[in-house]
């Protein structure tokens, strides 16, 4: 795309970015003004990189606020828990080819569940992720259409599917237990703290891996649900669960 516009190579021959196809990026990356609580400005460049504000709201310079051509109010942007795990389309499966497969038989990726790596670090602006989840859900809809015309009719054993619906069902027939959101908001309060995941040290983490673990035997399987929207609710937060586990036990 970079010879295409006309762009030459990066320094030390990085990705392209938004100041190379300026027209790519969302309008609001360019205006973008950041200050923290004593009035000064953090940076004027394009983009947002959350580890810096961060590390303003550590130094007891938070809260972090931002102001856009558009809305020239101050707006409160970072208090000192504004992380999550990454930005998307960073995350999710590897996949093994361009029809975003994977190393598991049958099973495709995209969106935010497809690691694309279209971005670097920096936060390129609100809505960006569309243009991958757009590509890359053509592309493994295709995909999985192509492996299902070949693949064999399964079998599948009646008490696996028992067992299964017991599973999926489970947290509307409760008559009693934890709310999806609230463990969801349980689970972002250990995990989204920047001195868990992104300034590493072993004995957070591992006292983070503890909490993770309860929620996984003790919060999870008591999981309720009242309706269709909540059940959904209650498979992400156990997905979520199990996610965090398996990031800070990669960590440790």
């Amino acid at each position: 795309i970079r010879e295409e516009m006309g762009g030459g190579a990066p320094p030390g021959g990085g990705a392209p970015s938004d100041e190379d196809l300026p027209h790519f990026a969302p309008p609001q990356v360019h205006a973008l003004k950041c200050v923290n609580a004593q009035g000064k400005e953090i940076f004027g460049r394009r983009g947002a990189n959350y580890m810096e504000l961060e590390f303003e709201a550590h130094a007891g310079r938070a809260p972090v606020f931002s102001r856009t051509p558009e809305d020239p109010d101050l707006t409160p942007r970072v208090g000192g828990a504004a992380l999550g795990m990454s930005v998307h389309t960073a995350e999710g499966l590897w996949p093994i080819n361009t029809k975003c497969a994977t190393t598991v038989p049958g099973l495709y990726a995209a969106g935010d569940s497809c690691c694309t790596m279209q971005v670097g670090s920096v936060y390129p602006g609100v809505g960006y992720a569309l243009c991958g989840a757009s590509v890359t859900g053509a592309r493994a809809g295709l995909g999985a259409a192509e492996y299902a015309l070949q693949a064999e009719k399964p079998v599948v054993d009646g008490e696996e599917i028992t067992r299964l619906k017991k599973g999926i069902y489970g947290p509307m027939e409760r008559k009693g237990g934890f709310s999806p959101r609230w463990v969801t908001q349980v689970l972002r309060n250990t995990m989204a703290p920047y001195f868990i995941m992104y300034v590493k040290h072993g004995e957070r983490m591992q006292a983070a891996l503890t909490l993770v673990e309860f929620m996984r035997d003790h919060l999870v399987p008591r999981l309720t649900a009242k309706d269709a929207h909540e059940l959904r609710l209650a498979h992400e937060t156990k997905n979520m669960v199990h996610n965090a586990e398996m990031k800070l036990s990669a960590s440790l």
